[in-house]
């Protein structure tokens, strides 16, 4: 009966009423028939009538359904979201039910068929229960290196209109990360990611700057933002790592090295952070980069010492203290002499220790504290003429350094038959 008055309606061109007669033929047909086949075939008629019939397609979307056919499921549910007719509610709760198909059939991209939906959601006040879910299946994408970047794109309007800053964030980066290296709109977006994190979520933002300033190791003040973030999270191990390739000992084509007029100052910054860490391998690599490009530095000389002295590389602190000898200003110098003969006296080379303070006292005649550590080392000896020599020495070059001494020299003078003039 509802399909003959559907035919007769169709004749006399009353086309609502028999799509509506159809609609009601093949709800029967399913419900009291139990025939999906049957009411699929009427609800295509009520549409081929009348093709925005959303209770026609509701209805074809509910056989289909019923039927288990994936694929004709999937084209019903895409028609059905190009509707203008299609209700809010009723776009996104079918967005979902299309996206869920996708991986039956085998699809890369679960929203690829919905994404029209999800990007109009910029444009509306609000989300109900359904878009909520639409958003956050498209959200938890962000994270798919291939899909990243576009997700990201559609999605960062969507988050800024509902103010959900998190991950519109998210999403700012991810754009920027995709963007040329070395780029304007990639360096520029990782800025503003991380100034806009810096407080609430000191890890993303040391993320983002840490991609920034490998791509610009020139901004010095960006590295300044980037060593404080470090110290607030303890990344000094991937501070580390940045500041090797700005240096130029990364090959690995991560990171773009600064010009070299800059770059010893790059390697003091990485010598004096690896050195906190702990680790002298990456000192002692540093430090000879460091000599290369400045052989008069003595700041790598000193941290050279220190580690080779943590790694029991007795021939590599002589050598750095030897040079040390020889850079930098008077008292650094002497200050290193005084450090070899300590270190010769400490390993019981007592006749090492006085040859070096010779040369010291030689080299720096008017160092009060090497004329001592002579006198010293003259009393390792134990030897009379030693003791003699360096005292004399002191009464020579420094008096006033051992004012009481004058009267033990003549003694120990006389004491071992000199005269006091003679010594």
């Amino acid at each position: 009966a509802a399909q003959a008055l559907a035919d007769a309606c169709l004749a006399s061109g009353s086309i609502g009423v028999a799509s509506a007669a159809w609609v009601r033929a093949a709800e029967w047909t399913q419900e009291r028939l139990g025939e999906v086949a049957g009411a699929e075939t009427l609800y295509r008629r009520a549409l081929a009538a009348s093709p925005q019939d959303t209770a026609a397609w509701a209805g074809l979307v509910a056989a289909l359904r019923a039927s288990g056919e994936s694929t004709a499921l999937a084209l019903a549910l895409e028609e059905i979201l190009g509707l203008a007719a299609t209700g809010r509610e009723s776009r996104a709760r079918y967005a979902l039910e299309r996206a869920e198909l996708s991986s039956s059939l085998g699809e890369a991209d679960p929203l690829g068929a919905v994404w029209p939906v999800v990007t109009a959601l910029a444009e509306l006040d609000g989300l109900t229960e359904a878009e909520s879910v639409l958003v956050a299946i498209a959200a938890g994408q962000l994270d798919m290196p291939e899909f990243g970047s576009t997700i990201a794109e559609r999605l960062q309007p969507v988050f800024a209109r509902h103010q959900r800053q998190d991950e519109a964030i998210r999403c700012r980066e991810l754009i920027a990360l995709h963007a040329p290296r070395r780029s304007d709109a990639r360096i520029s977006g990782l800025i503003a990611v991380a100034d806009a994190v810096s407080d609430g979520a000191p890890r993303q933002a040391f993320d983002a700057l840490f991609h920034a300033v490998a791509d610009a190791p020139e901004r010095t003040d960006l590295f300044d933002k980037l060593d404080a973030l470090a110290g607030r999270i303890g990344a000094q191990d991937r501070l580390q790592r940045l500041l090797r390739g700005m240096a130029g000992l990364d090959t690995s084509g991560e990171f773009v090295a600064v010009a070299e007029p800059a770059r010893a100052g790059v390697l003091g910054k990485l010598t004096h952070l690896a050195e906190m860490r702990g680790d002298h391998a990456q000192v002692i690599e540093a430090c000879a980069a460091w000599q290369a490009l400045d052989p008069i530095a003595v700041a790598p000389l000193v941290y050279l010492e220190r580690a080779c002295q943590a790694v029991g590389d007795a021939a590599g602190v002589d050598a750095a203290l030897l040079a040390q000898t020889r850079l930098g200003g008077a008292s650094d110098r002497a200050a290193a002499w005084l450090r070899r003969i300590d270190r010769a006296a400490a390993v019981a080379d007592l006749d090492a220790a006085w040859d070096l303070s010779a040369q010291a006292v030689s080299a720096f005649a008017d160092s009060v504290p090497l004329w001592l550590r002579r006198v010293a080392a003259a009393r390792d000896l134990q030897t009379d003429h030693a003791l003699v020599a360096a005292l004399a020495g002191v009464l020579e070059h420094q008096p006033a350094a051992l004012p009481r001494q004058q009267a033990r020299l003549a003694l120990h003078a006389t004491e071992t038959g000199m005269s006091a003039s003679s010594g």
